[in-house]
């Protein structure tokens, strides 16, 4: 378990932010110290007749107005944050990435598209998993109450995926369990070249996550928290229905390339842009 030191949770006031704040808030233990920090951008302010006001760029209302809703969110969540907060005028993902350098983590919240479809990494999200050098947090709606007690990490041998192992290991609570996941789908050869048979294709998975492991792990680790798991699919879906059933779903920020690998770049872009479990995205 490494020391943590703090983590930056970007709040707007919205429901989003609400579930991001609740979350680093529940597992503020595992992953470090919350510190709040709201971004604004100034505008112009258009009158009914379609002209800008006298007021348009004036920078202190727009701070004010960010303030206020930083402070009602805070208010009914913990305002002791309220010492820390940070009100910094930019663009929101540009300034929470500058705002996390030396953080543990940065968490950003995700919206909801509607009932029925899954929830959507805004802008801000997906720049700040783009562009941060630091972990970046994913949280979806109605995932803010979950701890880190069963955490799934995606890991294809590359250095990315050694990275995200490490920090489900440094970040997992005590008696939790890690499980580390290969998983390829199927290529189909032109010119009729067989496919190797399923056994074969799941002894090379275990493979590679074992030699993962054993390149990361401590042997307590191995022997306490971990457990290696294999499937033969769409890594986008099979890591999406294993993270179902955990508190979080880690993964490496890029990974192999070529078809002998998962492809993690493609998939991380995929399981960010549309996460249904809370997704840790780890810079190598």
């Amino acid at each position: 378990m490494t020391t943590k030191s703090h983590v930056v949770v970007g709040i707007d006031g919205s429901a989003a932010s609400r579930q991001a704040l609740e979350w680093a808030l529940r597992n503020e233990k595992q992953v470090g110290q919350v510190r709040t920090l709201t971004a604004f951008s100034v505008g112009p302010i258009f009158d009914g007749f379609g002209m800008a006001t006298s007021v348009a760029y004036n920078p202190d209302v727009f701070r004010e107005s960010a303030e206020a809703r930083a402070m009602v969110l805070l208010s009914s969540t913990d305002p002791s944050l309220a010492k820390q907060h940070r009100t910094v005028q930019g663009s929101a993902g540009r300034t929470l990435v500058d705002a996390a350098l030396g953080a543990d983590l940065l968490v950003v919240g995700c919206r909801s598209r509607n009932a029925l479809a899954e929830a959507v990494l805004g802008s801000t999200g997906s720049h700040c998993v783009k562009h941060s050098k630091v972990p970046v947090a994913l949280i979806p709606p109605d995932r803010s109450s979950g701890g880190l007690s069963r955490l799934i990490v995606g890991v294809d041998g590359s250095q990315n995926s050694k990275a995200a192992l490490r920090w489900a290991l440094d970040h997992v609570e005590p008696g939790g369990t890690v499980v580390v996941m290969a998983t390829f789908m199927r290529i189909v050869h032109a010119f009729g070249v067989p496919s190797p048979p399923d056994s074969e294709l799941i002894a090379e998975l275990t493979a590679v996550a074992e030699r993962t492991v054993h390149d990361v792990a401590t042997t307590e680790e191995i022997e306490n928290i971990i457990e290696v798991d294999a499937h033969i699919g769409d890594p986008r879906l099979e890591l999406r229905r294993a993270a179902q059933h955990a508190d979080a779903l880690v993964i490496g920020a890029r990974g192999h390339r070529g078809v002998a690998h998962l492809l993690l770049g493609s998939t991380t872009t995929s399981l960010a842009h549309h996460p249904t479990s809370v997704t840790v995205v780890v810079p190598e």
